[in-house]
């Protein structure tokens, strides 16, 4: 097996046990803890932008929104989830979640840590720039699709991460003295992201310029 072969199957085992430790942590949770369907992917989109629309959730999960009020109908009765009109638009039900489901630590929260943590910064940033060579190559070899598949992951990180800027900035507000005068500037409202097939685990930045491997 030459350096190559050896990199992929080291690669491999990475996968299978990143895959077998997730599949540890999902089975305390039960159905909550796989991000990647039903009960678990509801909480996992609100424990990322909580307070959300169903017509929202059902577009981003890719969902008719009477499966997903099926599925929110299970979550309220068990405590995890609350829903409530629209200030703005009583046609529009919004869906919260209560504190037993904000005390929900889902397993793939833990990833990025377990993985990585032990790295320090200047490994990190390495291995950051070598997964940007490989994605590219990989990007290469699958032409247009391989552009597909990365536009629709930049365009779902950026959903949630507008969705934390959003949330952030409702806090600050929600602080400030109501005499105050507020800012003229309304939060950037969230893009529409992609259906979320995998499980969420927030990716690796990007970096600049990648060395050349070999």
């Amino acid at each position: 097996m030459g350096r190559e072969g050896e990199l992929f199957d080291k690669y491999m085992l990475i996968r299978q046990m990143v895959e077998a430790v997730r599949n540890k942590n999902t089975s305390k949770l039960g159905p909550l803890g796989d991000t990647t369907r039903g009960r678990g992917r509801v909480l996992a989109l609100l424990k990322q932008k909580d307070g959300v629309s169903t017509k929202e959730m059902a577009t981003v999960m890719g969902i008719r929104v009477s499966s997903l009020n099926e599925v929110l109908g299970k979550m309220e009765k068990d405590g995890y989830v609350e829903r409530s009109a629209s200030p703005d638009d009583r046609r529009v039900m919004l869906v919260w979640l209560t504190d037993k489901g904000k005390a929900v630590e889902l397993p793939d929260q833990k990833m990025p840590e377990i993985i990585f943590g032990k790295l320090n910064q200047g490994a990190q940033n390495q291995l950051c720039m070598y997964f940007e060579q490989m994605i590219s190559s990989l990007q290469s070899e699958l032409g247009e699709e391989g552009d597909a598949v990365k536009e629709a992951r930049e365009q779902r990180n950026e959903f949630f991460e507008s969705a934390k800027q959003a949330q952030a900035e409702q806090t600050t507000q929600a602080s400030q003295p109501a005499t105050q005068t507020q800012s003229s500037t309304a939060p950037r409202p969230a893009p529409a992201a992609p259906p979320m097939g995998s499980p969420l685990v927030p990716p690796i930045p990007p970096a600049s310029t990648p060395p050349r491997i070999g």
